[in-house]
């Protein structure tokens, strides 16, 4: 079966679910971001600080939508 691309056209609804549980209703949405990041710290020691290994703390996702909303 062919891959394809679906686009909407016009105004929709868009439904946001966590598990089971429905969270939020929208209607056509004009930009979804998903931006994430997370600080990695380095462990070093010994002779040449040598690199033993990194690891990683302070994570954060945030979640940006614009609802549009026209009015004729």
């Amino acid at each position: 079966m062919a891959s394809a691309n679906i686009f909407t056209a016009g105004p929709a609804r868009a439904l946001f679910f966590y598990g089971q549980d429905l969270i939020g209703v929208g209607t056509t949405l004009s930009d979804t971001t998903f931006d994430s990041s997370i600080t990695a710290e380095e462990v070093r020691g010994g002779p040449g600080n040598l690199l033993y290994g990194q690891y990683f703390h302070d994570s954060s996702l945030t979640v940006s939508i614009t609802d549009v909303t026209c009015i004729a």
